[in-house]
């Protein structure tokens, strides 16, 4: 139940919905996870530094679109795949095995 808990910290993934570090403490200046699965057939791996994201890949084990909550609020973020944006949202539109690299600028 522990790991459950700290996992939901990291990643919350309901409701179609994406969210990296939903629930860190702001005490967690540093933190990082590698392959949480979420909802949705998506692998999700992501980096905090300095008490914000830094890193987020996401890949879709099967054709899918993605709506990720925006990882890197009022920051300019770099993205190997173009999102949609609606709102704080960004949709991706993946094809099985591809893989979305989002880093801050």
């Amino acid at each position: 139940m522990l790991m459950d808990a700290v996992q939901e910290m990291c990643m919350q993934s309901h409701g179609g919905l994406l969210q990296i570090f939903p629930a860190i403490p702001a005490s967690w200046q540093e933190a990082a996870f590698k392959d949480l699965r979420a909802e949705g057939a998506f692998k999700v791996s992501a980096k905090r530094e300095g008490g914000a994201t830094t890193e987020v890949n996401v890949a879709a084990t099967r054709d899918s679109v993605l709506k990720l909550k925006d990882p890197f609020p009022g920051r300019k973020a770099k993205w190997n795949v173009t999102p949609e944006r609606q709102g704080d949202r960004l949709l991706f539109k993946l094809k099985a095995g591809q893989v979305v690299r989002g880093t801050k600028n």
